[in-house]
């Protein structure tokens, strides 16, 4: 992994968030990650994002909340094919 100029504090939940990110990359597999605000998630996936130099058209990422339903993701998966094709 070559990793970017980001300062950031690998503590032990940042570290296992990257492995799990990691582990779902290379096998291709979708994940959710639930935890509470401000522990990283998002800077985790935008840094492995990075570190790997991932075209961000490849990550589909869903900010869920109380209003988020699979219409959501299922439009947003297909404006990125859109981009992509």
């Amino acid at each position: 992994m070559n990793k970017p100029d980001i300062n950031l504090a690998f503590t032990k939940p940042f570290n296992e968030m990257l492995n799990i990110i990691h582990f779902a990359y290379i096998t291709n597999c979708p994940i959710i990650i639930e935890a509470r605000t401000g522990l990283g998630k998002k800077t985790a996936i935008d840094y492995f994002i990075k570190c790997l130099k991932i075209d961000n058209e490849k990550i589909i990422q869903i900010q869920l909340s109380n209003s988020t339903t699979i219409i959501t993701y299922f439009v947003k998966k297909f404006l990125i094919k859109q981009r992509i094709h």
